[in-house]
């Protein structure tokens, strides 16, 4: 073993010894939905976060935005084109629906 290899696992042990012994991961926390009450499909197509947190969901039955506590659902009888939403793209304050 070489002057390097001797080195790296010296460099190893003290980061080790550092972190005493623990290496900790991130933790996240995942909501689930029932599609009856929130979604107006269970099927999703495209998701986008915009610029202020909202999430918008592309469905085959409409376009849904959650703002952290509730799902607000919008439909052709809200102007849009068409009910199956198929991707969203963001460019900084520009959003877009593909349909």
């Amino acid at each position: 073993m070489g002057l390097t290899g001797k080195i790296f696992k010296i460099l190893l042990m003290i980061c080790l010894s550092l972190s005493g012994g623990k290496i900790v991961s991130q933790n996240y926390r995942f909501l689930s939905f029932k599609s009856e009450k929130e979604l107006p499909q269970p099927y999703v197509y495209s998701i986008l976060q915009d610029l202020h947190g909202f999430l918008w969901i592309g469905t085959g039955s409409g376009l849904s935005m959650y703002n952290g506590f509730e799902f607000e659902n919008y439909s052709v009888n809200d102007s849009l084109a068409d009910n199956f939403i198929t991707s969203a793209i963001s460019s900084g304050r520009i959003c877009g629906l593909a349909i």
